[in-house]
């Protein structure tokens, strides 16, 4: 995993900050690898934790894998 304190969800661009956490569960200072170790999902959209990757300025971003799990998913919006 990388050391990175911005890490962004790639299903709707919620970024958790390391240095601001999320409270109550997780205090600022929290690192993002506690985070995967407590079953975290993005409080935004639901994407599980493994569904984010470190947060970069570059406007290219990966897509979540086919059969990722987000509780949005409806093919029947998919062209």
């Amino acid at each position: 995993m990388e050391d990175s304190k911005k890490w962004d969800c790639l299903g709707c661009g919620f970024m958790y900050d390391q240095d601001k956490g999320r409270p109550p569960e997780f205090p600022a200072g929290t690192p993002f690898s506690e985070l995967i170790t407590k079953d975290f999902s993005c409080p935004t959209c639901g994407f599980t934790a493994d569904l984010f990757e470190p947060f970069e300025t570059s406007v290219w971003r990966s897509r979540p894998v086919e059969g990722s799990y987000h509780p949005g998913n409806d093919e029947s919006l998919a062209e």
